[in-house]
């Protein structure tokens, strides 16, 4: 998507690169190796891909995730017990291990069930990436940022003691 001026004029429109190139194909791909290897993500439905000359506008379509609402309004309700932000540091954890890359991670990407299952959605742009590196450490300070940047503009039950819980959750796959 082009930036600036120009990416406000061509909202949603993208340069097309080819169909396997496209966006929406490549998060396809992620998602469906994603969900077939048992990660809770949802599961795509649907991809429509609409060319106009040398753009693209395209849509992904997912099977719903029922009983679920994202961590930032599950946060302006009420605080959640420390299990909770272990499971979530946790599920993030073993996404890192296994490589993938969620290239916005953030509070409203991340979705709680009436179970407390987590899931994370939205994965434009993500990818799996065979080394590790500085980009897990720095994919975790992105929610962290994302988490007080709520809390600045609205009422977010979120403390340090939260981080605490939610980094001993993702550190928790690295000792087995």
């Amino acid at each position: 998507m082009a930036g600036g001026t120009i990416g406000r004029l061509i909202r949603d429109s993208y340069f097309w690169v080819g169909i396997n190139k496209s966006r929406p194909m490549q998060e396809w791909a992620l998602l469906n190796q994603l969900h077939s290897e048992g990660f809770p993500v949802p599961q795509p439905a649907a991809v429509n891909i609409r060319r106009f000359g040398m753009t693209y506008r395209a849509n992904i379509i997912t099977l719903e995730l029922p009983n679920t609402e994202t961590l930032a309004d599950r946060l302006i309700q009420a605080p959640l017990a420390p299990e909770i932000w272990q499971r979530i540091g946790t599920t993030i954890g073993k996404f890192h291990l296994a490589g993938a890359y969620h290239a916005d991670l953030n509070a409203r990407n991340i979705l709680v069930d009436d179970y407390n299952r987590i899931y994370l959605i939205d994965w434009d742009r993500g990818r799996l990436r065979s080394s590790p590196s500085a980009w897990r450490w720095k994919n975790v300070k992105r929610l962290q940022r994302s988490l007080r940047k709520i809390a600045s503009f609205s009422y977010l039950n979120f403390s340090s003691n939260d981080i605490d819980a939610f980094l001993a959750g993702y550190n928790s796959g690295k000792r087995s």
